[in-house]
Order: structure tokens, then C-alpha cells, then sequence
């Protein structure tokens, strides 16, 4: 085997795994801190609270 066909099928491989991985995160969803957190709250204005006039 020459080593573009191992350089290659190492990149085929990795991109299989990198499918898989990204495939099985999609299924299972956020885990940890990340997924305790609740969504931030919208206002009337749309912009989650912030005012960007300067206006106080």
C-alpha cells in the first residue's frame, strides 16, 4: 500500500468516525452544564433585554 492510499483511507476513517460522533451528539442532545441552562427570556423589543440606544 503506497502512502496517499494509507493517507487516504486514514481521512475516509476519520471522517466515518467524525459522522458517527456527530450523529450519536445529535441523538443524545446537550449533557452537562450546558444543557441546565434555560433559554434567555425574551422581550417585547426582541433583543433579550438589551438596550442598545443608551438610552436608561
Amino acid at each position: 500500500m503506497s502512502t496517499a492510499q494509507k493517507l487516504a483511507a486514514y481521512m475516509g476513517a476519520l471522517a466515518v468516525v467524525f459522522a458517527v460522533a456527530a450523529g450519536v451528539g445529535n441523538v443524545v442532545g446537550p449533557v452537562g452544564p450546558a444543557a441546565d441552562q434555560s433559554p434567555a427570556v425574551q422581550t417585547e423589543n426582541g433583543h433579550g433585554g438589551m438596550d442598545m440606544d443608551g438610552d436608561s
